[in-house]
């Protein structure tokens, strides 16, 4: 009898600690569940590393120092742009589909918008990706929205896929540092199955 109160005693003694280092992956487990969460496509800024997003047929790393968001799959019925689309900004993102962040664009803001579309509605041209911008897609005016000072759209077709690229900049100049920049954000959009 006295050996079997050892042995009890040893298993409840050891119960303690594994209770602990149990709780201790729960917890390990469920903020590594709650980070995973955090990183979503609300269009906020998460520290300086790349971070993707997806959502719509669309998944995107996002660039170190770059703000984007994808439209939710399912919108509201009340959604201004009813087709997929991505934007990724070098700036803070307005708030609110639609918008187009003219208020908060600084003078070096540049953003990148790729929108899903129809055929028929623009003379689309095959792509591959990565998708890309040129020089000579620029110079479209867009007299009256504050804060752009040169843009560029450029349709294209890719797998099937009819998509509007659009690119409005705060700079009246077109560098290759910004050239650069905007195919750095592009490079980073990939397509999947909506």
């Amino acid at each position: 009898m006295l050996e079997r109160s050892v042995v009890t005693q040893r298993r409840d003694s050891g119960a303690p600690k594994r209770r602990t280092a149990y709780g201790l992956v729960v917890v390990a487990c469920v903020t590594m569940t709650i980070a995973a969460a955090c990183n979503d496509s609300s269009g906020s800024k998460r520290g300086s590393n790349t971070r993707t997003l997806s959502g719509s047929g669309f998944a995107v790393n996002v660039p170190s120092g770059w703000y984007g968001r994808v439209r939710p799959t399912n919108p509201p019925p009340s959604t201004i742009i009813p087709s997929p689309y991505v934007d990724l900004g070098n700036y803070p993102l307005p708030p609110r589909e639609g918008q187009s962040g003219s208020e908060t664009r600084p003078a070096n803001g540049i953003l990148v918008s790729v929108t899903e579309s129809s055929p028929g509605v623009a003379p689309f041209k095959p792509a591959k990706l990565p998708l890309t911008v040129r020089l000579s897609d620029f110079g479209l005016s867009l007299e009256g929205i504050p804060g752009v000072r040169s843009s560029a759209k450029k349709p294209v077709v890719v797998n099937g896929r009819y998509l509007q690229i659009s690119v409005l900049l705060g700079a009246k100049k077109v560098t290759p540092a910004t050239l650069a920049a905007v195919d750095r954000a592009l490079g980073g959009i990939q397509l999947r199955s909506p």
